[in-house]
């Protein structure tokens, strides 16, 4: 079950986020200029929550399940890097059961 869950792993400059036999997306913390969490009402049979990463110069965002391997992580990142991220709204994302996008995060 481990090579079929992503996993979220700290670097100098941010972080790499894919599954452990693939390649990695990387997430330069000083590229990033939005951070947001979408909300399914999918749950629990399917992934139910995701943090988005918006970088600048990519088209697309980088999508992280809310099952990821040290997804907690992000936490500590949101504290150190992301001034001002929305810990309310975070709050209010992780007791979601509908669909629903919540801001955490803006440049």
């Amino acid at each position: 079950m481990k090579e079929n869950t992503p996993v979220f792993e700290l670097t100098e400059n941010g972080a790499t986020f894919g599954f452990p036999k693939a390649s990695k997306e990387e997430i330069i913390w000083s590229n990033v200029s939005k951070i947001e969490i979408v909300t399914s009402d999918e749950g629990p049979w399917s992934e139910d929550l995701w943090w988005v990463i918006f970088q600048e110069d990519c088209e697309e965002p980088t999508l992280m399940p809310g099952g990821t391997e040290n997804i907690n992580a992000i936490f500590n990142v949101l504290e150190t890097q992301f001034s001002g991220a929305s810990m309310e709204n975070i709050i209010k994302a992780m007791g979601s059961t509908s669909n629903a996008k919540f801001a955490v995060w803006e440049k």
